[in-house]
Order: structure tokens, then sequence, then C-alpha cells
């Protein structure tokens, strides 16, 4: 208890001596108390930071999207965007992860579109997994399936830079069948990861 209670007030204490070190020990500030279920802190730290950098933003914006806070995760989006500060690969899973979070499908897509068109980033296979997880959460299971092929047929393509679905995006769309009861899928799926 004793630990508890000095653990406590130094983390407390250290919001004094944001503005004073740089972003880096208020990242991991921000990390920590996402991770303690506690985004409400992590925006106190992050509001403390004067020289945000492009991890800050995506740290808070991820805070908030693993707690079911994606609309705050929108918001900081376009604030970070005000402030000049562009928007990398990392922060794009943490939006599509925030969107899949809080079921913000239409959103979501328009994201995953805006990386290429509106920010020349290029989509890799965690992004489509988040589309796959968001739609399989949504139930429309026939659309993640479908953003699956296209990540396999854009993957085959010459010169392509993206990997083909891994395990980790076919078990997303397993378990997105198996919330849904879709039995027939769920068998189809299975003899797919075991043959990669």
């Amino acid at each position: 208890m004793l630990t508890f209670i000095f653990t406590r007030k130094f983390f407390n204490s250290i919001y004094i001596f944001i503005s004073i070190i740089d972003s880096v020990l208020g990242n991991s500030l921000i990390h920590m108390y996402s991770k303690c279920g506690k985004p409400e802190k992590a925006r106190q730290v992050f509001d403390l930071i004067q020289e945000k950098d492009i991890t800050s933003w995506t740290a808070i914006i991820n805070a908030y999207g693993v707690h079911g806070e994606a609309r705050e995760s929108l918001l900081l989006f376009e604030k970070m965007q005000q402030n000049g500060i562009l928007p990398n690969d990392i922060t794009f899973t943490s939006l599509l992860n925030a969107c899949s979070n809080s079921g913000l499908v239409f959103e979501a897509i328009n994201l995953f579109e805006d990386m290429e068109k509106k920010f020349g980033l290029t989509k890799n296979v965690v992004h489509y997994t988040c589309i796959v997880d968001l739609l399989a959460r949504a139930g429309r299971l026939d659309e993640a399936k479908e953003f699956i092929n296209s990540l396999e047929i854009q993957s085959k393509q010459k010169n392509s830079k993206i990997s083909p679905p891994n395990v980790i995006t076919w078990v997303t769309l397993l378990c997105g069948c198996s919330s849904f009861g879709d039995v027939e899928r769920i068998e189809r799926i299975r003899h797919k990861i075991f043959k990669i």
C-alpha cells in the first residue's frame, strides 16, 4: 500500500516538470496512463507537453481509441493537423483501431481512403486488418472477406510493397464469423489458416 501511495504521488508530481522535460517522458506517461485505463490522466499529461511531436499526438489518439472514445480520437486528429503535424502510418493504425472499437465504419473507411489520397501514405497489412476487424465486428462479413481478397490481389501485383493477408488478418475475420455464427465460413477460414 505504501508503494502505491508513493508511486501515485511521484507520477502526480511529474506533471509539474513535463513542460521542462522533453516530450519523451510525456509520451511515456501518456502510454502508461492509457495502459492503466486512465485516458483522462493521459490527456492531462498531453496538455502539459509544450513541444508535442507526432508520437505525442498518436499516443493520445490511441489512449482514447483503445478505451472506446473514438470521437475524441478523431477530434484530436483534426487538432493535430491544425497544429501542422502530419500523420504517419502508426497514427492511422491508432485511428482505425479507435473506429473499430467504437463501430464507426463510415469514418474508418474514409480514413483508410485518405491515407493515400490525402496524405500519400502506403497502406500495409495492419491497416487492412484494422478494416477487416471493423467490418467483422459490424457483422459485415462479406465486405470483410472482400477486403481480404483485395489485399491478396494487391500483394501479388508486380513491385507491390503490400504483404499478403497474414494469420492475424484471417483470425480477425474468423472471430467475426464466430460472433455471428457463420459456421460454414469458419470452416473455410480455418482451412485457409492451416495452409499459411
